[in-house]
């Protein structure tokens, strides 16, 4: 009970993070968009989408100091703010370009790996999220 609420309540300051600089951004006009990080909020949210990002690789964070997070929860929290936030990541040049690069790498790191139902279920959810959002800004790879 105590770990499901502290679950909770977790996920509800992350996407509160981000309601927040989404609301920043939409009062702040004229500040270059280009650099997310000079917004009030913007520093907190981007440090945090990355140390979402590194933890659902099984990476050290810098931000949030954790050591052990589990893999799945990591992938549910940023489908989570993918989902949510689209529009405010599209629009945010530093922003994107992070979610193409780490989460790309995430998700073609977790398709290799042999994963239980659950976070088989959780990549796939991650990966909707991610392709259906953001197939048209995606960076067409070819291999020679």
């Amino acid at each position: 009970m105590v770990s499901n609420t502290a679950i909770a309540t977790f996920r509800q300051i992350i996407i509160a993070v981000f309601d927040k600089l989404a609301s920043d951004d939409a009062s702040n006009v004229g500040y270059d968009s280009n650099d997310i990080c000079q917004l009030p909020s913007g520093k907190d949210a981007f440090d945090l989408f990355q140390d979402l990002c590194a933890l659902s690789n099984e990476e050290p964070s810098t931000f949030l100091k954790i050591k052990d997070f589990p893999k799945d929860y990591g992938m549910e929290l940023l489908e989570a703010i993918l989902s949510q936030h689209h529009v405010l990541i599209k629009n945010h040049a530093q922003l994107f370009q992070f979610v193409q690069d780490k989460i790309s790498t995430l998700l073609i790191k977790s398709f290799t790996e042999k994963l239980d139902y659950s976070k088989s279920v959780k990549i796939m959810r991650l990966s909707l999220a991610f392709v259906g959002h953001f197939h048209d800004k995606l960076v067409r790879f070819s291999y020679n």
